[in-house]
């Protein structure tokens, strides 16, 4: 716990502070975006689709509809919590690569460090999120496909949250 403490001073010091911050700020404004677009799209597709279903039985459709969206919300948000993980990555890698930097040479300042301009630096950061999602992709497949598969679906759930 205590070395949670010393990053956290560190990452608060005035140098180190735009690479976290807007980073951070990034990721924020994009889960509210993601989350927004996602919710209007499941709202405006699934609410006039149950009450075609049921017209004259108003009451019922909107309780259904109702338990429709609590169903749709518990899957949607850790469906949009992965593709913000794997997304926000990509987003902020650049800035860890320029945070680590700033921070080294603050923590030693005498030691030189290679220079790598600013656009290898940003090449090198997207070039490796890349390749983790090009790990990823096809083992998200499977995974995906499996849990379509009678029998096995039924450890699907367990099999995704050790991946």
């Amino acid at each position: 716990m205590n070395y949670w403490f010393r990053a956290l001073n560190w990452v608060m010091k005035a140098p180190l502070r735009p690479y976290v911050l807007l980073p951070l700020m990034l990721n924020i404004g994009l889960f509210i975006c993601m989350f927004i677009f996602g919710f209007s799209y499941i709202t405006e597709s699934i609410g006039p689709m149950i009450t075609s279903w049921m017209p004259g039985w108003e009451w019922l459709a909107s309780i259904v509809a109702m338990m429709v969206f609590v169903l749709v919300f518990t899957v949607f948000l850790p469906v949009l919590s992965m593709l913000f993980s794997i997304f926000g990555a990509m987003i902020i890698a650049p800035f860890c690569g320029l945070l680590a930097d700033k921070t080294a040479r603050l923590h030693s300042p005498n030691h030189p460090f290679p220079e790598i301009s600013l656009s290898k630096m940003i090449t090198n950061s997207m070039v490796r999120e890349v390749r983790k999602l090009m790990y990823l992709l096809p083992r998200l497949i499977i995974l995906l496909i499996l849990s379509f598969i009678p029998v096995i679906n039924i450890v699907m759930p367990l099999v995704w949250l050790i991946f």
